[in-house]
């Protein structure tokens, strides 16, 4: 298994337009993960909710506690 510092060397290694590309790529897939990490929190939270596990509340009160 390589280390992060052997795989941040490699990469390096590439020629500019090369990292950009995997910067680009990189940068696409979080967001992707985040966005499918949110959507699984609303599925849990939306059933929950009908569930009664959860109850309305404001926006404030939801932040402050």
């Amino acid at each position: 298994m390589q280390t992060f510092e052997k795989t941040l060397d490699e990469l390096m290694s590439y020629d500019f337009s090369t990292r950009e590309l995997i910067i680009d790529i990189l940068q696409k897939r979080q967001i992707e993960e985040r966005r499918n990490e949110i959507a699984k929190n609303i599925k849990v939270s939306s059933s929950d909710y009908n569930k009664g596990k959860l109850k309305s509340q404001s926006a404030k009160d939801a932040i402050y506690i």
